[in-house]
């Protein structure tokens, strides 16, 4: 499976599974079968093996990211539910399920989410200024600019003093001027944003979903040169996990 050879780990399960029905083997089928594009059949395996396996927490992972796949999210948002009530200490998990949130719209669902996340990896190997930029961003949409200031505020405060930081700084301080009206202001926090995702290096922790995210916010702002920097290196990173064509459309939708 970690080589790729999916076809040939899918055989290895099935050959396991004729003598047990090993709760392993099913999710590393399940796991297979996924990454085959055979994604009806990996659910199918996955709701099955909840049923008798209701802690089998990666299953609730690889089941939410086929709903997602599959263009379900609000499917995907329960399933995350279900899982942070069994084992609601997994920071990974918790990011995942605000992520989700937000992007579905359960504004209420995401804050607690995010503010979850923000707590629990405050002093932790796992802490993220990403968390502190989408708990702004649901803060922002939902009208409390009072609190996502002070969230700025905090966020500032963990300065770690590198370029994956300063653009998360900047991002969020432009997501707040820009709700105040001082699109000047917010325009040139982006163009902080964007040269500091242009000093950071490879593998500098910024994730394509807030690059993706700093472009549409340079596309509101007709700033398309610094979108296409931004979205370039998404596109150059081979780990991203996002397509040309979803970058396309990003400016497709703008």
């Amino acid at each position: 499976l970690n080589l790729n050879e999916h076809r040939e780990a899918a055989d290895v399960y099935r050959e396991v599974l004729t003598q047990r029905p090993l709760g392993w083997a099913i999710l590393g089928l399940a796991r297979a079968l996924f990454a085959l594009g055979q994604k009806d059949d990996a659910r199918t395996i996955l709701q099955e093996l909840l049923q008798s396996n209701p802690r089998l927490m990666a299953a609730y992972d690889l089941l939410a990211r086929c709903l997602e796949s599959e263009g379900e999210p609000e499917l995907a948002r329960k399933v995350l539910q279900d899982a942070v009530a069994v084992s609601p200490h997994v920071v990974r998990r918790l990011r995942r399920l605000g992520e989700v949130a937000l992007a579905t719209g359960d504004l209420e669902a995401a804050e607690k989410s995010f503010r979850q996340v923000v707590s629990k990896a405050r002093y932790s190997e796992f802490r993220d200024p990403e968390d502190h930029v989408n708990l702004i961003k649901t803060l922002v949409t939902r009208g409390d600019l009072l609190q996502a200031t002070g969230v700025v505020r905090e966020l500032e405060r963990t300065n770690r003093g590198d370029a994956a930081f300063d653009a998360c700084r900047s991002y969020a301080n432009a997501l707040l001027l820009d709700k105040t009206g001082n699109a000047g202001a917010a325009a040139a926090e982006l163009q902080s944003a964007v040269n500091a995702v242009s000093a950071a290096s490879a593998g500098s922790g910024l994730s394509p979903n807030i690059k993706m995210d700093m472009a549409r916010a340079c596309l509101e702002h007709q700033m398309d040169e610094q979108a296409s920097s931004v979205l370039m290196t998404v596109v150059n990173d081979s780990g991203s996990g996002v397509s040309p064509e979803q970058v396309m459309g990003v400016f497709a939708r703008a």
